[in-house]
Order: structure tokens, then sequence, then C-alpha cells
């Protein structure tokens, strides 16, 4: 990973001269405090980015090749051939996104997650691409063993990203520095396997959390098929940032409007963009931020007029589960007191937005997926006490709790707060998020 020249004969400066500096804290290790001082120097002296340049700041893009399944090694390996089609003007492509949550029975909710995906869209599934966020070591082995997968797509991820680090050296020892840091879970794209791509890519963002743009570049042709044109339409899947402020998120979906959009300078010309993910839309001021003039993308649920949104007596519950709304998240998680549409299509250019009558629970141009969705997997069951206040009186009350039997009782804190532990099949949500599907098409 490259650092800029000046930055890096400054930092060296700084190493030199704080190196040959005895040091005065007597209580730390020399090499300790070296680095503390380093570290809180090189901070100062960076320059902050503006958003201006977050924008068209392309230096730590990575590539991500595509792999396919060999029948013959049955495994996946780089994928040296592109596809046989372009996408033809007019065609209509499926794209589904959905947030898989990635803590406990991830590969149990990963398999269920593939078998309604399968049952949804169709065995054959050459006009369907994937979006998925959340996915973890775990469920990304179950996913990519599952034979619908493997007979269908092609994979932009076939292990996970790993950290952006550069090491700085000195004369007595070196420093390693994180650019940016992977986390436990992250995003993939499943792109139909006989669907030309012309490159992929990751863009790592300005984060805490280890989140990045996936980028897939896919050639656009003529109606008919005949002719290959210099243009293509770009695909985006993300996972912004989850914090309840926006602040963070805008400089991150600015960054993915500079990407839909493309340099100038581009090969081919972008002439359509669409991002799909987990939008965190946390904060009321995140519903507007896709209108600001400095990312200008329009979103796929506002391409028609929100329904009414039905009045419920109270204490009744909403058994569409805000579909008025288009809500995604907060009827499938523990503890939610807020319903959200945290996940969204935002896009841009000559693209063209179309329901898709084979998605259930479909409003306006958006189907939802996984609305009630459970599996059965195997867990220690157990009585968590919990403090309530009943007619003015603290009394003590037990609610059931569920933790995975591969966590040992000794080792696992949330084991050893139940009580009368036993062993039970439970019923669990395949996911916390409802996926969101949607179909687009080249003007």
């Amino acid at each position: 990973m490259r650092l800029e020249p000046w930055l890096l004969r400054s930092r060296k400066w700084a190493l030199q001269s704080i190196s040959s500096r005895p040091s005065r804290f007597s209580g730390f290790p020399s090499d300790q405090w070296l680095r503390s001082l380093y570290f809180k120097w090189a901070d100062s002296k960076k320059p902050s980015e503006s958003l201006r340049q977050m924008q068209t700041d392309y230096t730590f893009a990575r590539s991500s090749p595509l792999h396919t399944f060999n029948t013959q090694s049955e495994n996946w390996k780089v994928s040296h051939r592109a596809g046989i089609r372009c996408l033809a003007r007019g065609s209509i492509l499926k794209v589904v996104s959905w947030n898989l949550e990635w803590r406990f029975w991830a590969a149990e909710r990963g398999t269920a997650a593939v078998e309604h995906l399968c049952h949804t869209v169709g065995y054959d599934a050459k006009s369907t691409v994937i979006m998925l966020q959340e996915v973890c070591a775990e469920s990304l082995r179950v996913i990519l063993d599952h034979p619908w997968i493997q007979e269908n797509f092609a994979t932009t991820t076939a292990e996970a990203p790993q950290s952006i680090v550069f090491s700085i050296p000195d004369q007595s020892f070196v420093l390693t520095h994180v650019e940016w840091q992977a986390t436990s879970y992250f995003t993939m794209m499943l792109i139909p396997k006989d669907l030309r791509t012309i490159k992929c890519f990751r863009v790592p963002f300005p984060t805490c959390m280890g989140r990045d743009a996936l980028v897939v570049d896919i050639p656009v042709s003529s109606k008919n098929g005949s002719s290959f044109q210099k243009e293509s339409l770009r695909l985006c899947t993300t996972h912004l940032e989850s914090l309840g402020t926006a602040a963070p998120r805008i400089p991150q979906l600015a960054l993915v409007s500079s990407i839909l959009k493309g340099k100038p300078s581009s090969r081919y010309k972008i002439i359509a963009g669409l991002v799909g993910g987990d939008m965190n839309s946390i904060d009321k001021s995140d519903n507007q931020i896709h209108k600001r003039d400095d990312i200008d993308l329009r979103d796929i649920w506002e391409d028609i007029p929100a329904p009414l949104v039905p009045k419920l007596k109270p204490f009744v519950k909403d058994w569409t589960y805000g579909r008025a709304r288009g809500n995604t998240w907060g009827y499938q998680s523990n503890g939610a007191r807020t319903r959200k549409r945290l996940d969204k299509f935002l896009y841009t250019g000559a693209l063209e937005t179309s329901r898709i009558a084979n998605f259930e629970d479909t409003m306006g141009k958006l189907g939802r997926l996984g609305v009630g969705l459970k599996t059965k997997v195997d867990a220690w069951e157990g009585d968590t006490p919990k403090l309530v206040t009943k007619k003015g009186v603290m009394v003590e009350k037990s609610t059931k709790k569920y933790v995975p039997v591969d966590c040992s009782r000794e080792g696992n804190l949330h084991l050893r707060l139940l009580k009368n532990v036993q062993r039970v099949k439970y019923d669990c949500w395949v996911s916390d998020h409802f996926g969101i599907a949607t179909g687009i098409s080249i003007k």
C-alpha cells in the first residue's frame, strides 16, 4: 500500500528525531513510548481530507477478481474468462439485497437464507444479482457450498477481505500502520455466471468499522445484443457506518455516489449505477442525505408516491410489518424499540426501475423477502433474571435466552449468566433484516 511521499519522509524524520533522544518515561518501555509519541505526532501532522478529496480518492481501491465453481476440482477458482453475454438494453436485471446478520448460528441461518433465495428467485437465476451484507466466514462457507450458488453464479468474494497495512521502516524497528482494519463480517455479490463483467474492485471507506464499497462493472449491448458498446452498468453494495448520527455516513455515501458516476477518464463510460445494501438510516436526516448536491442519487422507494400508512388501534400489532413504510428492520430484532427502513436501493443515470411480481410483499417498485422467516438450530436454553416494576414494587422476572451449543459453558459469558440450562431445538430468525428486491433495465 502506497504512502504519500511527503508523509513518509516526514514520518521517518520524526522517528529518527525521536529515537535519537533518551526516554524520560522510565515507567514505560522505550519502544512503547516511541510508538505512542510517533503516532500522536503523525496524527497531528496528517492533513484532514475534505469531502471532495474523499470523493475522488481511489488510492486504496483493490481488485477483487470474480471466482466461479470448477466442477472438476470441486472448488472456487479465479475466473480468467469473462461471461458470454452483455446486458442488453431494455432487458430486466433482478437485483436482491439482504443483510444476513453475522452473529450466532451464522452457518445455519446462511443455509436457510440461500434456500429461501433459491425458492423465491427460482432455480434458473440467469438474470439475478444478489448483494449480501454481514457475511462472515461461517456463512460464506455454506453459501459457496450450496449447489444452486455453484450452478448459477460467480462470486466476488471467495475469502474474507484482508486489512490494508503498510510498514514504516527505521534503523532499529519497523512500524506497521493499519490504514483500513478488516472486521469479522463483510459484503459480497453473486453475479450470473454467464453475464460478462469488466472489472470488480473494493474501495475502503473512512471508517472505524471496516466498511467499504464492493463494485462490479457490467458491459451494456444494444437491445438485440448484436453490437457491443463501450458503455457499462456499475453495481455496488455497501454497509454504511452503524452509528446513531448521520455524520459518518454522509462522506461514505458521497464516495459511493462518485464511484457510481464513474471517472471521466474511465475506458468504459458508466451510463448508469445502482447501489444496494444496509444504508443504516438510523437518524431521520438519513432519509434525505441522498438528495444532497454532493451525492445526488435517487431512491427507488420514492419512484412511486408512498402509500397511505394504515392507522392502528392502540396495542394492535402491525401484521404487515411496516409494509406501507417500506421498513426492513426492527421486527425480528431482540430488544428493538423502533422500526426503520435501513435497507435501500439508490441509483443514478439512464436506469429504469420496475417491480418483480414473484417476490413477496411487493410495494411500489420494491419487494421484501425473509419476512417472518425462521430456521431450527441447536441451542442452550436458559433463564436470565430481569428486574421489572410491578405495582410500584421491584420484582425479579425470568426470560428465556438462547446460546449456540458450540459455545463452551465455562468460557462463554452468556451461558454463565443463565439458570436452568438445557439443550433444545430453537426457532431462530434467519436475519434481523428483511431483504429487498427490484428490477432494473438500461434505457
